[in-house]
């Protein structure tokens, strides 16, 4: 298997998103609980600031990583084998 890691970049943030829409995180009995897009996992401490930084919804947390991606505070590298997202790693 041929493996591919690349930074976590803007143009990325959807490939990341995706990653964690269609990779299994729960044992899908908490729906509204996971996937969780890794959101508190910021290089800035906004998150400390701000007591709903669980953010209480798959959409608001996909939303909010995919903004995060994008400005630069979540960082982190993706692994892909032909094409497909197979791991995540947070920098």
């Amino acid at each position: 298997m041929k493996i591919n890691i690349r930074k976590l970049t803007p143009e990325l943030a959807e490939d990341y998103a995706r990653f964690f829409d269609v990779t299994p995180h729960d044992d899908g009995t908490v729906k509204d609980a996971l996937p969780c897009y890794c959101v508190t996992w910021r290089d800035d401490h906004s998150y400390q600031d701000d007591p709903r930084h669980w953010f209480p919804s798959r959409e608001e947390r996909r939303a909010k990583a995919v903004q995060y991606v994008k400005e630069g505070s979540l960082q982190g590298y993706l692994a892909y084998s032909e094409g497909e997202i197979i791991g995540w790693c947070n920098v």
